[in-house]
């Protein structure tokens, strides 16, 4: 089975050293979708707004096959709070 990282970028890029082997790219996109809403969960209401993060699937022999990307805006008068940076979770070494 072919072996998935799941590199974070925010502001600098947290690289997945270990990765996990997965059938398939299809079942690394759900591995990395997964992940995502995982840390957007943990980030909440205190998501940091205006800066950029994202998370790319790399596989080990082809590179990069999927890259998610995120960015929370604020619109007009509407109030934000901060979060800290989002991390590898445990649910993308699952």
């Amino acid at each position: 089975m072919p072996r998935y990282f799941f590199h974070v970028t925010y502001e600098t890029t947290q690289r997945d050293l270990d990765g996990i082997e997965l059938a398939d790219d299809r079942a690394a996109h759900k591995q990395a979708i997964e992940a995502c809403t995982e840390i957007l969960k943990d980030l909440g209401a205190g998501i940091r707004f205006g800066i950029p993060w994202s998370m790319e699937v790399v596989e080990e022999k082809r590179g990069t096959i999927c890259l998610l990307r995120f960015q929370a805006e604020i619109m007009g008068d509407a109030g934000g709070g901060e979060a800290p940076a989002p991390t590898i979770s445990d649910s993308a070494s699952r």
